[in-house]
């Protein structure tokens, strides 16, 4: 109940960030017919936070050996890997058409005056709605070890998306956000799997997650921030995102070591022939005081 309240939290935070963007120079904003679409995909999450919490984690509940915590995780994952994957399909399908996905200094090309499709921005400010959401419901889940970890991740992902809109940086974005998705989607499958009890699958599944997240976080997400700094203008937003860009890869270097201790662990757990020690993948554990 808590947390489906907080998500209704997030829409006068999307009204609010839709109306900041609102008051840029009209030379800033990319289709100021386009700012509905962070208030209404902040109310569409919130409404599937209700959906998730009054539907389908009481089903989960009901299923043999899963308890409260395990549901709550569960149903989180299939958001997760719901959003995620409907991205990177759709990225993966429109993107590699664009001459400027193949090109780093493409990308600023005719900067500011970059005509962006419907499909571009509603994905992206879509993307922005569901991150606004994430973190007004952060901050109602039980304490963690990686509390602040996420808090940052939160906060960075929303100034990201935020900035990047309002000063036209789309391209950019569309690209961050593929390298995320696409990376994602292997981590949530790794975490459902850990959950149903099907740790054969999730071990099977680990190599790939970590293989997707050394190329697309820890490579060519990287090699993006460094052609930003030779092709981009020199501005301050260029600045604000660069430095938010960095702690996204500071926060992946974090995790990739979490990534290091689990395949001990699963290497461990194999050649004992056990899978019940495995840990939630690439999330540090809550605190038990």
């Amino acid at each position: 109940m808590v947390n489906w309240v907080a998500g209704v939290g997030a829409i006068p935070a999307g009204c609010l960030l839709a109306w900041s963007i609102s008051g840029l120079p009209s030379v800033l904003r990319p289709s100021m017919d386009f700012l509905p679409i962070i208030v209404l995909s902040t109310i569409f999450f919130t409404l599937a936070r209700l959906v998730q919490y009054s539907i389908i984690i009481p089903w989960i509940k009901h299923q043999p050996g899963v308890d409260d915590i395990k549901a709550h995780k569960y149903a989180q994952q299939l958001m997760n890997i719901t959003i995620h994957g409907i991205s990177s399909l759709t990225l993966l399908y429109v993107l590699p058409s664009r001459e400027w996905f193949w090109s780093p200094a493409a990308l600023w090309t005719e900067y500011p005056n970059q005509d962006q499709q419907f499909v571009d921005i509603g994905l992206y400010l879509l993307q922005l709605g569901y991150h606004i959401n994430c973190l007004c419901i952060h901050f109602t889940e039980p304490h963690r070890d990686d509390h602040i970890v996420m808090i940052v991740h939160h906060c960075s992902t929303v100034i990201l998306l935020g900035t990047s809109y309002a000063w036209n940086f789309i391209r950019i974005g569309l690209m961050v956000l593929l390298y995320h998705d696409i990376s994602d989607c292997t981590v949530c499958l790794c975490k459902l799997a850990n959950y149903l009890n099907w740790m054969k699958v999730g071990v099977a599944f680990f190599p790939l997650m970590v293989s997707f997240w050394i190329v697309f976080r820890l490579t060519l997400f990287p090699k993006l921030i460094i052609d930003i700094f030779y092709f981009a203008p020199q501005t301050t937003a260029v600045y604000v995102c660069t430095f938010c860009l960095s702690v996204l890869v500071v926060l992946h270097l974090h995790w990739f070591r979490l990534m290091v201790v689990i395949a001990f662990q699963v290497k461990k757990s194999v050649v004992k022939g056990s899978y019940t020690n495995l840990t939630d993948l690439s999330e540090e554990k809550q605190k038990t005081n």
